[in-house]
């Protein structure tokens, strides 16, 4: 008997056959999934699951996402002004790929810019940014590049002024759950003078 006649004649038995194959395809396709993800750590290999077997995400509007992202941004300047390391280093994912480029200089990796801003804060209490202009640029429902330029004032714990100069300063920014995190950032001084 042909196969396109067996399948007509017991079409019941062809679909349980076929169904018994969907889970198999199923965890193939998650584990050439994974494969290609190049998933080193169980950590990651658990958030590519959790990707793929998630729920479809709330797509947000344009204007929802630049408010998000401006707020992300509102809030490391205000863990800034406090001169909180950690806080600022927080919204930060790790990587080696380059994550924070500037005055001519990359820092490859997030520890690199922990042992950068602790080095730049030694005697630092408190700093002022003061934002003249800010842009958001959204390039997906999941990430959106910070442009900003504005002022910037570092002063010791007596409240002298250790340094003022104008800052420009872009942000690549993606959604990680519900939190809008630093994938790359840049920042220059032009013309930043040590006042002490």
């Amino acid at each position: 008997m042909s196969l396109g006649i067996k399948f007509i004649l017991n079409p019941f038995t062809n679909r349980l056959n076929l169904m018994k194959k969907i889970p198999l395809a199923l965890t193939i396709v998650l584990v050439t999934l994974l494969v290609a993800c190049k998933s080193d750590t169980k950590k990651e290999t658990a958030e590519a699951i959790d990707v793929l077997t998630s729920e479809k995400v709330e797509t947000l509007s344009e204007a929802q996402i630049e408010a998000a992202v401006l707020a992300a941004a509102h809030e490391s300047w205000e863990n800034a002004r406090k001169a909180d390391l950690d806080a600022m280093l927080a919204p930060m994912i790790p990587t080696n790929k380059g994550a924070y480029g500037m005055q001519g200089e990359m820092l490859w990796t997030t520890e690199a810019v922990a042992e950068s801003y602790a080095a730049g804060f030694v005697g630092v209490a408190k700093q002022d940014i003061e934002m003249e202009r800010e842009e958001i640029t959204v390039l997906s429902s999941t990430s959106a590049l910070y442009a900003g330029y504005g002022l910037f004032r570092q002063y010791d714990s007596a409240g002298e002024l250790l340094i003022e100069s104008p800052q420009a300063i872009s942000i690549v920014y993606v959604l990680e759950g519900n939190a809008w995190k630093i994938r790359h950032m840049h920042q220059s001084f032009p013309g930043s003078s040590s006042v002490k």
